[in-house]
């Protein structure tokens, strides 16, 4: 059976997968070596909460600012906090929106993100975020409730009244790839550039 023929609905992860990330750019504008835990391999688990709360909307962005920076010992205003957060947020490629377009042919497709306000206020003002590429787009903070967690997937299942086995969805966490697999949903890890993996399945072709 073909990918078009087994799958009716595609659900994009954005961040890494959509939208460029580099965390590390992040780490630099923070002062390095005191945030470096922020993405090593054994996350500070008390930055772990922080940011869970503030995917989930359960804290609000100065109590993250805040939080954060009595952390690690940030001397820095509100405003350099921002953009040493937003420092790791990239664009969306123009070669991925040719894609999006090219997919939405023959499927419908929605974007499910683990993110937060203030990454929120960023990537909407760049002009490659056009969330009408989508048949919908479903954001933790918003939601008030984040993957790998079961809700939120079968939220935006019931919301737009897709069936598990006829749904794709794609992310560069393998834990949320997992949690959708338990649904039935069928899950993908991204390890590269997501438009490598719709070459192949659909034949698409676009230039990066």
């Amino acid at each position: 059976m073909s990918f078009k023929n087994k799958f009716k609905n595609i659900i994009f992860d954005l961040g890494g997968v959509l939208i460029d990330l580099n965390e590390s750019k992040t780490i630099d504008c923070f002062g390095g070596a005191n945030i470096s835990s922020f993405y090593t391999k054994k996350l500070n688990p008390a930055y772990v909460s922080l940011a869970q709360s503030f995917e989930t909307g359960e804290i609000s962005a100065d109590q993250f600012r805040n939080g954060v920076s009595n952390l690690f010992n940030l001397k820095i205003s509100k405003a350099k906090f921002d953009i040493c957060w937003n420092a790791m947020v990239g664009n969306m490629p123009t070669h991925r929106i040719e894609m999006l377009l090219k997919v939405r042919e023959n499927f419908k497709i929605y974007a499910l993100s683990n993110t937060n306000i203030i990454h929120y206020q960023h990537f909407t003002k760049f002009d490659s975020w056009e969330p009408k590429l989508f048949n919908g787009v479903y954001l933790s903070h918003q939601l008030k409730m984040r993957k790998p967690d079961k809700a939120i997937f079968e939220f935006v299942l019931n919301e737009n009244n897709l069936k598990p086995e006829e749904t794709f969805f794609v992310d560069d966490i393998y834990e949320n790839i997992e949690a959708a697999n338990k649904l039935g949903i069928f899950g993908h890890h991204v390890k590269g550039e997501i438009l490598n993996l719709f070459k192949e399945l659909l034949d698409i072709n676009i230039k990066i």
